[in-house]
């Protein structure tokens, strides 16, 4: 007997065929690998819902909008401060994904709204990402940990780890970048801003020359000083005050042996993160004359080590020093980062992303702000400064709305394009960007890596290409298999991840329809990198609540994402999931073929005798034929109904060889068939999951109409 064998997906393929050319249309079922090599497929576990729900932000003010345009518009809210391209808001259940601000009562969604509402009330839903091998989650942004534990954060709403807030401060985060130190000690966490905005409150009048009291024997001079404050909770520091010079003019004058300098603090104000001052000073360099154009024109060198306040007394402090204490000359382009929509490393360094955009009116925003063109790295060792002459513009000017590290260099995502992010090695200049790719993106998670390759949802669809190759080696004949599957998909929804538990790459599509129940669900295309082939649609859906997907990521090993939206009709809940795990929940399921001529387009067919083998569970097989002058319904297809022959299976506990069922299917210029289940694992390794083997069958060519 010939069989129906777990081929290949092909749903962009023609729909008739030649003898068993793929699976048409299918939902919930993976491609796997026998051990000698053959293939079956497998049910989707589920998703196990790791009971971590997570707030939502609540959105000021009301919301109208209606299916005639993606423009939104706000009474009373704050759009340039709340939200940030690639946002989801949930309005009275309509899933909106900001592509575009306008104003603070204006912004776009990727999609048109599928209703109408007037005074809608919004809410932005949360995202996920990895902080190493842990669960992070914000309204926006995103969290990277470094060296002892250390947190650096940029974003919006309170940064949570595996679903709780951090113990000791909690992180609210902002587009001005934060960092929560860890003590194991009291596994705690000390939040602070990173940068200082503000110099040390010290004039030349704070300065003295006393001829007493000196160890060093200071040669006879004139010197002049500039004062930074530091921290040592980051171990970073800030810029100096302006240079000190006596009188305002010239450098002050050491003309008496043990000479000391006796700065007088007591009138600063310091942040609270400070803990001290860094003192800088100019050298005499071999002569007076020599040091009189020192303390004008520099260079300044670090005297010694930062002086902490504790060493303070009565708020002054006392000191000599000759050009042998002296080290390198010091830079002083400290300055605090700029606002950011996200933080990336290279080389385990910093950067800031996206920053150095247009300010927006004259509340409190006519200063630069994010989003923005630029990325602005970290000044090496100085865990507080991002020097504004370090930072890249994108080639154009093109704002980010995303980015990527990988393979030496960050990729960032534009509307228009790929960028990338490489070190020059010029210090002057020590970083560049240029076009990666041609195509740009509508969403921040449109982007993924993985061995050396980029996986991406773009304005044009699916692509990959290599990240070490050139600019323009972008490439998307991988996805032509499943180019109908994805043709009306907005990339503003779409969210790409890999899942290592399986080795794909996941394409979601969030929010994809409504189910019969009137809740959203979402689809996932997975491209299996094991066959190198895209497997059916994974479709994440509920009858008691949305199934909206707003952020996704890989974790500790698993792909897991945040969904939901409305539960019961009533309140609106997010939760953390992990895909394919196994959930003790219902996975519908179904496999169609290609219809099939046997070869021989125009001879009627008798197709009988029908014997499934795998493993079921509350399943069915239906068969259906074309005759001539009949039209091809995919719909039906799709759901199982109008079938020309419908026959439940017995449940199985492991893959069981069925009996023959003796059908008789006359006079079909061409045929397929279809087989449905409904899996429900509990992740027991031991169990079986629901998979599917063969389906074998008879076929007659009669010759003529019967």
């Amino acid at each position: 007997m010939p069989a129906l064998v777990s081929v290949p997906y092909r749903p962009s393929s023609p729909i008739t065929g030649g003898e068993m050319s793929a699976i048409y249309r299918g939902k919930n079922m993976m491609l796997r690998s026998k051990p000698d090599g053959g293939l079956f497929y497998e049910a989707y576990a589920g998703s196990e819902n790791l009971n971590e729900p997570i707030p939502s932000g609540g959105l000021t003010g009301t919301l109208a909008f209606s299916p005639t345009t993606n423009l939104i518009t706000g009474t009373g809210t704050d759009f340039f401060g709340e939200l940030h391209i690639g946002s989801l808001v949930l309005a009275n259940a309509e899933p909106l994904v900001v592509i575009q601000i306008i104003s603070n009562t204006q912004f776009r969604s990727g999609r048109l709204p599928s209703t109408t509402e007037t005074v809608a009330t919004g809410e932005i839903a949360p995202i996920i990402f990895a902080v190493d091998i842990n669960r992070g989650t914000l309204l926006h942004g995103n969290a990277t940990q470094y060296d002892k534990g250390t947190i650096l954060c940029v974003g919006s709403g309170t940064l949570r780890i595996n679903g709780s807030v951090l113990p000791g401060d909690s992180l609210i985060a902002s587009r001005r970048a934060q960092v929560a130190l860890y003590d194991s000690a009291t596994n705690t966490y000390d939040v602070q801003d990173i940068g200082f905005d503000e110099v040390p409150t010290i004039s030349n009048t704070d300065i003295t020359v006393v001829t007493s009291g000196g160890t060093k024997n200071m040669s006879a001079g004139y010197y002049s000083f500039k004062v930074a404050y530091y921290s040592t909770i980051t171990t970073g520091w800030g810029n100096p005050t302006e240079t000190l010079l006596a009188g305002g003019t010239a450098g002050y004058q050491v003309s008496a042996a043990n000479s000391t300098f006796n700065f007088d603090f007591s009138g600063d104000t310091p942040p609270a993160k400070a803990d001290g001052y860094i003192i800088y000073g100019s050298a005499f360099a071999g002569s007076s004359a020599i040091s009189q154009v020192n303390a004008i024109q520099g260079g300044w060198f670090q005297i010694g080590n930062p002086i902490p306040f504790s060493a303070l007394t009565a708020g002054e402090y006392a000191f000599d020093y000759t050009d042998f204490d002296l080290s390198v000359t010091v830079s002083f382009d400290n300055d605090p980062p700029p606002d950011a929509e996200y933080v990336a490393s290279l080389d385990r360094y910093p950067f800031m992303i996206s920053t150095n955009g247009k300010g927006v009116d004259s509340a409190g925003r006519e200063l630069s702000t994010s989003p923005g063109a630029f990325v602005s790295p970290i000044k090496a060792e100085n865990f507080d400064a991002y020097p504004s002459s370090y930072k890249v513009p994108t080639e154009k000017g093109e704002v980010i709305i995303g980015s990527v590290s990988a393979a030496g260099r960050i990729f960032v995502l534009t509307s228009n394009t790929l960028q990338a992010v490489t070190p020059t090695g010029i210090p002057q200049a020590p970083f560049t960007c240029r076009p990666f790719w041609k195509r740009g993106f509508q969403a921040p998670y449109n982007l993924m890596f993985l061995d050396d390759t980029l996986y991406g949802f773009t304005t044009q669809g699916m692509y990959r290409s290599i990240a070490q190759g050139d600019e323009g080696s972008e490439s998307n004949d991988f996805a032509a298999n499943v180019e109908t599957q994805t043709a009306s998909w907005h990339g503003a929804y779409v969210f790409v991840e890999h899942d290592p538990k399986n080795e794909q790459i996941c394409f979601f599509y969030s929010a994809s329809r409504q189910n019969e129940n009137g809740y959203w669900e979402t689809d996932i295309l997975p491209y299996s990198l094991r066959q190198r082939d895209f497997n059916p649609t994974i479709v994440l859906s509920d009858p008691d609540r949305d199934m909206i997907v707003s952020g996704v990521a890989s974790v500790g090993g698993h792909l897991e994402f945040i969904a939901g939206g409305r539960r019961d009709g009533t309140t609106n809940q997010w939760d953390t999931w992990q895909y394919d795990t196994g959930s003790d929940m219902d996975v519908p399921y179904y496999l169609a073929w290609n219809y099939m001529d046997a070869g021989v387009e125009i001879t009627p067919k008798i197709i009988r005798n029908l014997r499934p083998k795998g493993k079921f569970t509350d399943a069915s097989v239906q068969i259906y034929a074309v005759y001539p002058d009949t039209e091809i319904d995919i719909t039906d297809l799709e759901t199982g109904a109008n079938s020309i022959v419908d026959f439940a299976l017995d449940d199985s506990l492991t893959v069981k060889q069925y009996k023959i069922f003796k059908r008789k299917i006359k006079n079909a210029l061409m045929w397929t068939a279809r087989i449905e289940g409904t899996a429900n694992w509990d992740g027991d390794v031991a169990t079986v999951k629901d998979q599917f083997q063969e389906l074998a069958y008879d076929i007659v060519e009669t010759g003529g109409m019967k």
